[in-house]
């Protein structure tokens, strides 16, 4: 896999979770990779080495480090890590207002790759767009609203109590109508 983006679970994960996750990964990225159509001929190995490393400059200023290795051969199809980390760019590309000049499902060969190539490098080196990846990364604290409870307990306490007498088998106790609505009707005033 010429692009390493290292352990993808933290290393103090507990082993049948981190198996999940690796899991988990290795299905979306085998789905992501479906999207992209294989190439009319296979991609040349250099416009690849170059793809791989614009995608680890924009993943870098994502806080997602990673190591490009360079091809050594045509390349017939995307790989899952590739495909995974183009669509994680592409939504935020998209989001940031810049969407990709080619989307992932548009690739059909070294003409597309190296348009998105030029693209993803002026992406990393756009300080707006890394700011942008920086205010996402923190959300701001919520403000923290006051209840009155005060006020709660105050309307609680006004509450008329409630007269209990036991019915007698679907009639109302003597001297009491005994319907829902003279209930609620009661609870209102």
């Amino acid at each position: 896999m010429p692009l390493s983006p290292g352990p993808s679970v933290p290393m103090d994960m507990p082993p049948d979770l981190a198996a999940a996750a690796t899991a988990s990964d290795d299905m979306i990225g085998g789905e992501l990779g479906a999207l992209i159509p294989p190439p009319e001929k296979p991609y040349n190995p250099r416009v690849m080495t170059s793809l791989a490393n614009a995608i680890a400059e924009v993943m870098g200023a994502m806080g997602v480090e990673m190591t490009p290795e360079p091809y050594t051969g045509p390349v017939a199809q995307f790989g899952e890590d590739e495909a995974r980390f183009l669509t994680m760019i592409e939504a935020a590309a998209a989001d940031y207002g810049q969407p990709l000049p080619v989307g992932v499902a548009e690739l059909k060969g070294d003409a597309e790759l190296t348009t998105l190539t030029a693209a993803l490098s002026q992406l990393a080196q756009d300080a707006e767009f890394i700011a942008f990846l920086d205010d996402g990364a923190e959300p701001e604290p919520m403000a923290e609203e006051e209840v009155a409870v005060d006020e709660m307990e105050d309307e609680m306490d006004e509450e008329e109590p409630m007269e209990e007498e036991p019915a007698t088998k679907g009639k109302p106790a003597k001297g009491k109508s005994g319907g829902d609505d003279d209930f609620f009707a009661k609870r209102m005033r």
